[in-house]
């Protein structure tokens, strides 16, 4: 048997209107990764194509 909860932060997805799930969707971040033999560099981009942040992280001796 299949319980829903009669919780008020119970949503079902795409069923009813749900702010978190708008929430969710909104701060969607794509990351581009790439890896070499010095590094690897992270890009952080916003889903209107924007750059977020960006940061490397260095290989260590």
């Amino acid at each position: 048997m299949l319980y829903l909860s009669p919780h008020p932060l119970h949503y079902p997805v795409n069923e009813v209107y749900n702010p978190y799930q708008i929430f969710a969707a909104n701060i969607l971040h794509i990351c581009k990764v790439t890896v070499n033999n010095k590094s690897i560099d992270v890009e952080i981009i916003k889903s209107n194509g924007s750059i977020f942040e960006t940061f490397s992280l260095k290989k260590g001796k």
